[in-house]
């Protein structure tokens, strides 16, 4: 083997090692993801409310239909809080603003009109099903924050593992 493979394989060895000690790191911080903590994000800043802050609003109970591929539609009894009513205890205002994107800790994203958002009785933000408190994701629930949009006929636009809100132009 000559100077310039050993170099070579070296500089290989030491690539391959940045990348597994990189995964590592990464993996830990995707494992630090609050899910009790929700991002609302705006063009101007970022704001973070807790599930218990979230909690402090008067809660609202409604149902809905839930509607998944494979299984019958099944009415749910829901608790939680209109989205509306917490951007306007954060002074946001959606006048003027396209569309409002949820985020889950999955990965899966949805969006709605800012104008579905300010519509009576829509969207929610909601931590409640039948009267118990909703889950995390590695309790093997739906939660403890999740999106539920109670005019969608369809429940398509639902978000489960809620972790941040982008409010968009």
């Amino acid at each position: 083997m000559n100077k310039k493979s050993v170099g070579l394989f070296g500089l290989i060895a030491l690539s391959a090692l940045i990348m597994v000690v990189l995964g590592y790191y990464h993996g830990q911080q995707a494992g630090k993801i609050d899910d009790e903590m929700l991002r609302i994000k705006t063009t101007q800043r970022s704001y973070e409310v807790s599930l218990t802050d979230i909690m402090t609003f008067d809660i609202v109970i409604f149902e809905a239909t839930v509607r998944s591929s494979g299984n019958d539609p099944e009415v749910i009894e829901f608790g939680g809080v209109l989205l509306f009513d917490i951007l306007v205890d954060l002074d946001i205002d959606l006048s003027g603003e396209e569309t409002v994107i949820f985020k889950s800790l999955d990965g899966y994203q949805t969006r709605v009109s800012a104008q579905e958002v300010m519509q009576t009785d829509n969207v929610y933000v909601v931590y409640q099903r039948n009267q118990q408190k909703t889950l995390s994701r590695s309790e093997g629930g739906t939660g403890p924050l999740e999106v539920v949009i109670a005019l969608d006929p369809f429940s398509q636009r639902w978000n489960k593992y809620l972790v941040e809100i982008e409010i968009a132009p």
